[in-house]
């Protein structure tokens, strides 16, 4: 867990996480979540472009019909 020095440093470079209303684990959850997030999104687009890839070969190859 973090201790309170590192908190100290943490609030000084983020001053928004200081608030007594917020949750610092909570606040540290949501960001992870998003960058997650952000790699299932591109993880999604590699697999969609893969697969037209591959359509549109077998397209040419007359493997596949229109």
């Amino acid at each position: 867990m973090i201790n309170e020095r590192q908190k100290a440093e943490l609030v000084a470079e983020f001053p928004e996480l200081g608030g007594e209303s917020v949750l610092l684990a909570k606040e540290i959850y949501a960001h992870f979540g998003l960058l997650f997030f952000g790699f299932s999104l591109v993880e999604h687009s590699l697999i969609n472009a893969l697969t037209f890839h591959h359509v549109g070969k077998q397209l040419n190859e007359a493997k596949i019909k229109k």
